[in-house]
């Protein structure tokens, strides 16, 4: 379902529906009711809802964690993240630069981290 479908279903404009997703203030309420309820019907919902979880969230991905130097770079960082009030989410990639690419993919685009920091080993 597109955007100017789902708009012609709430009988308002594609612009409305746009807003509606992004929690625009010049959308009443009720407006948006009808369209995440349209929305939701249609199964359409998570694909425009625009919302992010209310806390920060980064992604940590290193090489290995069985090191000290990585246990101890992750245990500062986890601490000030969380002491923060965010959410720290830490990953291996084995050494392997195709592990590597395939989560800061899933990190930037599926789970949407506020944050990436990548260990990276010299070459």
């Amino acid at each position: 379902m597109t955007m100017k479908d789902l708009a012609n279903l709430a009988n308002v404009s594609v612009s409305t529906v746009s807003k509606a997703f992004c929690d625009a203030d010049d959308v009443s309420q009720e407006t948006k009711d009808l369209i995440f309820s349209l929305a939701k019907e249609t199964g359409c919902y998570g694909k425009y809802y625009k919302g992010k979880y209310s806390k920060k969230i980064l992604a940590i991905i290193v090489p290995e964690l069985s090191s000290k130097h990585y246990i101890d770079y992750l245990d500062c960082m986890r601490e000030f993240i969380e002491g923060d009030g965010g959410i720290c989410v830490i990953s291996s990639y084995d050494f392997s630069a195709a592990k590597q690419a395939e989560l800061i993919d899933y990190y930037a685009s599926y789970l949407k981290a506020d944050g990436i920091v990548v260990f990276n080993l010299k070459k």
